[in-house]
């Protein structure tokens, strides 16, 4: 069993808005390890990722597949995409995301913020190569196929609970709600 969570589109839009909002011009490259970093200690801390996307083993990094589909503006419903195009206008070669209105902060918890603000500030402008090594170190990025999905259980550090944690996500991940 492997644990997977159904992402909210409409919190993703939220997220992404923030950041474009904290940080006007970022890369989508440092977003998908920001989103990566910000789940994982998210995760670790209370239980839950703060997205749940889909991480793909890419070439540089962690990628949240789905978020990803939104900042190319690609495979996502029409009006998805419609409500992401109102929100953040992406610009340039490498998706540089810029506001066009604020982030709805209902839609994101304490806790969200808490994680997206911590890995914002540590990889938010990281050394692309930099970034891509740190990312590189990370078990469930090496522990995956190539340009195949990353384990959330590998996400989990290791601790007394670890097994009890990994076992409850197998059973009750798809009952997430974000």
């Amino acid at each position: 069993m492997t644990i997977r969570f159904e992402m909210n589109e409409d919190k993703a839009i939220e997220v992404l808005t923030w950041l474009a909002n904290e940080q006007p011009g970022i890369g989508a490259f440092h977003v998908s390890k920001v989103l990566y970093y910000a789940d994982k200690e998210h995760l670790n801390r209370y239980g839950r990722p703060v997205l749940g996307d889909t991480y793909i083993r890419m070439e540089f990094g962690p990628v949240p597949s789905k978020t990803y589909d939104l900042i190319k503006k690609e495979k996502l419903k029409l009006s998805v995409l419609k409500k992401f195009r109102e929100a953040v206008d992406v610009r340039g070669g490498f998706r540089h995301l810029h506001p066009l209105r604020a982030p709805d902060m209902q839609m994101l918890s304490r806790t969200d913020l808490e994680c997206l603000t911590n890995a914002l500030k540590k990889y938010g402008t990281r050394d692309f190569g930099v970034l891509s090594r740190i990312s590189h170190r990370e078990t469930a990025w090496a522990e995956a196929p190539e340009n195949g999905p990353m384990d959330y259980e590998h996400m989990i550090e290791q601790g007394p609970n670890q097994k009890e944690i990994i076992q409850n996500l197998k059973e009750h991940s798809h009952q997430i709600a974000f």
